[in-house]
């Protein structure tokens, strides 16, 4: 192409070539995003048919020629668009650019224009981007000059270029972001260059390594260095590779580094060859990942592994094993050989001062265990009991580390035979420490939280089959000694049954004697012929036949019983029969065994009772004379009471009577007061007297109720104070509030008067008496103590004193009583549950104690009981009240009218004949009645049932007195009827009170009628 002029083949082929070029930067951009794609089809499209828009215009810019790419490109058709300007196609702003092109191509032959802004559409308001090629061309039809023009779209290749600036931001952020990764990542990155040299090195080779990233750039072989000795050869192989350009597309390998402290850490190294678009290769990029943790975790799953197979191989060692020594060499050889650990010792439990004895090791010499300082070990087990006792075994890390617990002889032990790490585990048997089990190991930190629950569970597995072994050990020992027990017990049971003299054999279930002791065979041989011998081989129920057969009776029952007991209609059987003159008692049993329910034999016995026969007739006999002279005993003991209580009645009433007088002198008062306390006194002998009687006799009967103690005792203090102060005594009391004893009250009340009276009378004159209650909610009782300063009793004598009658040689005219309080209140207590015990110092004092069943404390227990105190009958200003008195004593006549006598508005109507009595209330109908019992003709409870027949006389109250007064005598009365029930002697002031309250529940004349009594 000369100067000047412009050939289209040649501007083609600029255009060709400028495509290609564009196309190369189009594949650079495919690399980047995938919509180059477009821009590439466009340019091959160029490639194989012009795709561009070329034109061919004149010098002044008129359109002389368009291909089909220029037509679609500008929408227009070029034969009916003729004379179209080239301007028209370019913006407004840029025609002066076009001008100066085409002058500058006509001038120089081409010119571009490499920005350009050109108008397309048939309306042109759309415009584009272009580059605009300008060459001059020969002039056409007398045309001087002519211009080809070439126009490069530039719109894909303006937006792929805004791509490509967008991706190389885009790019750099990466790298920066790469950089900032690997800069901080716990990895060791690296890119190391072909000649040897390490390009870029990451921080993280420092914490890895233990040098900075410079020192690996300033010295490649550093690395080589760091390795282990082991790895260096594979390491140079793989550096060896490197420089030769090797290209594999990937190297993994591990190694191991000992870092500049010393410590050792595995590497898994990582590397691959980098090559650029040109194939050149560029180095190789690596990672180093520290897997120090990994290593130890997988070594740790690797022991961890062992230990369970260990563990596996020990519980088969139990099952197979039942020596405990055995099973602990077993086992010790086992944790070496299969769990890795240097050596295992199982020592037994030593006390101080004892040397510990080694039960089974594996993996120390005889030497090595002579010096092995065991001592040391279970002193320091001592001075941490509760933490070894608590099965927390006691670990050693590391032993060239000093730790507080593991002795120092033991750590120098163990690092002289290249022992890192120990852990010693408690053996249990039960709650008993047994033994401890060690368990070395060569390397330190070997005991990780895994392990050591592992070992912990491998010994309790052995603990618990030690535990297993000692009670099969003893259940056989027991096994023996009872097998043994069994055989002798055998022995000793079938001599002694063979020393009975019952005789007894075995029958199974068809009837034949299977088994019979000594005096069953003395026993067979008494029958007469052959045929009626009884003996082991026999048929009973066929002997029981034949001599039913015969016709005795007693067989054919026997055969029936024993048949009944083999069909289990019947569980035993019993009956009785004679062979003069002997009568004999069989009994059928079946014999069961132990785990079963079946009856598979029978045990029949036949005993001699004819001398019991004799002694139960005998023994009927004496029982029925006992009876009667029981009963004999209770009529006198009431006859005799009655008898002395009718004269005591005038004695102790009249006496009373005169004691109210107001005409006695002193003198006379005080011969009064002797009669009285004669009279009482024989009265309490009587009394006595009778309660003893009916303790012996058996027939105290008791009314069991809550009865508080500090309500009861401080009314027994009340009715002995008077006795009290008369002998100057002094009495303390001290009783829980909410003490309840579980007894009959009336009973109970007796025991303590009698206890406090013996305590004021035997006491010091001026002395101190004590009552003091206690509760026992252990055992479920309760105490009451009566301590008081007199002379006390000799020990020998102490057996004495609850004997009747016997006072220990008391003076008689100093000291009252009868001697029978304690013998009665000792009784009393035994029958109400409890007992009676005394201690006594001579010159000291004596104290009783009372011991009774604990009652239960409620809310109604410490309500007061009803006043019982006399109170005189006041002087009332009513109509004079009529009391009819029926008794066949005119003494105890004389004694009630001079009773009444004192008081103007009581009229007496006397009556020596219960039917006069009978007359004499239908016709005056009194206010109230005074009944004697033990009257002729008619008893006292005749007449109450006729007074309460009558509609006339069936409301009136009436009293009974009577000298029968027996509790079982006072029951009775008061369920027959009586409204009050009073004995002889009279108690006048008692009397006078039961007189007021009854005649004030009667009605007045003004009130009416009273309701019938039901």
């Amino acid at each position: 192409m000369e100067a000047g002029h412009l050939d289209l083949t040649e501007l083609l082929e600029t255009l060709r070539i400028y495509q290609s070029e564009l196309e190369l930067q189009n594949r650079e951009l495919r690399d980047y995003q995938a919509l180059n794609q477009r821009l590439l089809d466009n340019y091959a499209a160029f490639l194989g048919g012009l795709p561009i828009a070329a034109l061919v215009v004149d010098r002044y810019g008129l359109i002389l020629q368009a291909n089909r790419e220029a037509e679609a490109r500008f929408g227009f058709r070029l034969q009916s668009s003729r004379h179209m300007l080239l301007r028209r196609l370019v913006h407004p702003q840029d025609e002066p650019k076009l001008n100066l092109a085409l002058l500058q191509a006509e001038a120089k032959g081409q010119a571009s224009l490499y920005q350009i802004t050109l108008l397309s559409g048939g309306e042109r308001t759309e415009s584009f981007p272009a580059e605009l090629h300008i060459a001059r061309l020969p002039g056409r039809e007398e045309r001087p000059c002519e211009f080809s023009c070439a126009v490069v779209d530039l719109t894909e290749q303006m937006r792929h270029e805004e791509a490509l600036r967008i991706a190389h931001v885009q790019l750099r952020e990466q790298e920066t972001c790469y950089r900032i990764a690997a800069d901080h990542s716990p990895d060791w990155d690296y890119w190391y260059h072909p000649e040897g040299r390490y390009v870029y090195v990451s921080p993280g080779c420092q914490d890895i390594s233990g040098f900075p990233p410079q020192a690996f750039k300033d010295d490649p072989q550093l690395m080589e260095r760091l390795l282990i000795p082991e790895h260096v050869e594979r390491w140079q192989r793989h550096l060896q590779e490197v420089h030769e350009g090797c290209e594999s597309p990937h190297v993994s390998m591990e190694f191991s580094i000992r870092r500049a402290d010393g410590e050792l850490r595995h590497i898994e190294h990582q590397c691959q060859g980098i090559v650029d678009k040109d194939g050149t290769y560029l180095g190789r990029r690596g990672v180093n990942r520290d897997i120090t943790a990994r290593k130890k975790a997988e070594a740790q799953v690797t022991q961890l592994t062992r230990l369970y197979s260990t563990r596996a191989a020990v519980n088969q060692a139990i099952t197979r094993l039942e020596d405990e020594i055995r099973l602990l060499k077993t086992t010790a050889r086992i944790a070496v050989e299969q769990g890795g650990f240097s050596a295992c010792v199982f020592t037994a439990r030593a006390r101080p001062g004892q040397t510990p004895r080694i039960w089974a090791s594996h993996g120390l010499t005889a030497t090595q265990l002579a010096d092995i300082p065991l001592e040391t070990l279970w002193e320091s087990i001592r001075k941490q009991p509760w933490h070894f006792i608590n099965e927390q075994p006691l670990i050693c890390s590391d032993c060239k580390e000093h730790a507080p617990h593991v002795p120092d002889r033991w750590r120098s032990w163990a690092i002289e035979r290249r022992i890192h790490s120990c852990g010693h585990f408690p053996v249990f048997v039960g709650d008993e420490l047994l033994a401890v089990a060690s368990f070395l190991a060569g390397e330190p930190e070997h005991f990780t939280p895994q392990i050591t629950d592992l070992l912990k569970g491998v010994v309790e597995d052995l603990s618990h089959a030690l535990r297993q072994m000692a009670r099969e050990r003893q259940r056989k020992a027991k096994e023996a000694e009872f097998q043994k027990q069994e055989s002798e017990a055998r022995a000793f049971a079938q001599g002694i049954i063979d020393s009975l003299s019952a005789n007894i054999c075995v029958l199974d279930m068809s009837g034949t004697i299977v088994a019979v002791n000594r005096s069953w065979r003395e026993y067979g041989r008494k029958g007469q012929a052959p045929e009626d011998r009884i003996s082991q081989g026999i048929n009973y129920l066929d002997v029981c036949d034949r001599a039913a057969a015969r016709g005795i009776a007693d067989a054919a029952r026997i055969a029936a019983g024993i048949r009944g007991v083999i069909a289990g209609d019947l569980e035993v059987y019993e009956d009785e029969y004679r062979i003069d003159p002997q009568t004999h008692r069989i009994r059928v049993t079946p014999l069961k065994a132990v785990a079963e329910q079946q009856r598979h034999h029978l045990v029949i016995s036949h005993l001699d009772i004819t001398d019991i026969k004799r002694n139960e007739t005998a023994l009927v006999e004496a029982k029925e004379e006992a009876e009667r002279a029981s009963r004999a005993k209770s009529e006198f003991l009431s006859s005799m009471s009655h008898e002395l209580r009718t004269p005591m009645n005038a004695v102790l009433g009249f006496a009373q009577l005169l004691e109210i007088d107001p005409g006695l002198n002193p003198e006379q008062q005080e011969h009064v007061q002797e009669i009285l306390r004669g009279g009482r006194h024989l009265l309490q002998l009587i009394n006595q007297v009778l309660d003893l009687a009916t303790v012996e006799a058996g027939r105290v009967e008791l009314s069991l109720e809550n009865v508080p103690l500090r309500e009861l005792v401080d009314e027994c203090i009340m009715l002995v104070r008077p006795l009290a102060q008369e002998h100057q005594i002094r009495i303390q009391s001290r009783c829980p509030s909410r003490c309840v004893a579980f007894a009959d009250r009336m009973r109970f009340k007796q025991i303590l008067i009698n206890l406090l009276s013996n305590g004021i009378k035997y006491n010091r004159h001026a002395g101190l008496l004590e009552i003091c209650g206690e509760e026992h909610p252990r055992d479920g009782t309760i105490t009451v103590s009566v301590t008081d300063t007199g002379r006390g009793i000799p020990p020998d004598r102490l057996a004495e004193l609850f004997e009747p009658f016997n006072r220990l040689d008391a003076d008689v005219l100093e000291t009252e009583g009868t001697g029978i309080g304690l013998a009665i209140s000792r009784r009393l207590a035994e029958v109400m549950g409890g007992d009676i015990e005394v201690d006594s110092l001579p010159d000291k004092g004596s104290t009783f104690r009372v011991r009774l069943p604990r009652g239960e404390w409620n809310d109604d227990s410490d309500g007061s009981s009803p006043d019982t105190r006399p109170h005189p009958v006041p002087d009332r200003e009513h109509a004079p009240r009529t009391i009819l008195h029926i008794d066949d004593n005119p003494a105890n006549i004389r004694l009630v009218a001079q009773i009444l006598r004192r008081h103007g508005h009581l009229r007496l109507l006397n009556s020596p004949n219960p039917r006069f009595g009978l007359e004499l209330a239908g016709a005056h109908q009194p206010d109230l009645i005074l009944l004697d019992i033990n009257m002729p003709d008619l008893d006292g409870y005749q007449v109450l049932k006729r007074l309460r027949a009558a509609p006339a006389t069936a409301d009136i109250p009436v009293i009974a007195l009577t000298a029968f007064a027996t509790r079982r005598d006072m029951e009775r009365g008061h369920s027959e009827g009586f409204d009050a029930y009073l004995t002889k002697p009279l108690d006048v002031p008692r009397f006078l009170q039961i007189l007021e309250k009854l005649l004030a529940q009667s009605p007045d004349e003004a009130s009416g009628p009273a309701a019938p009594r039901h």
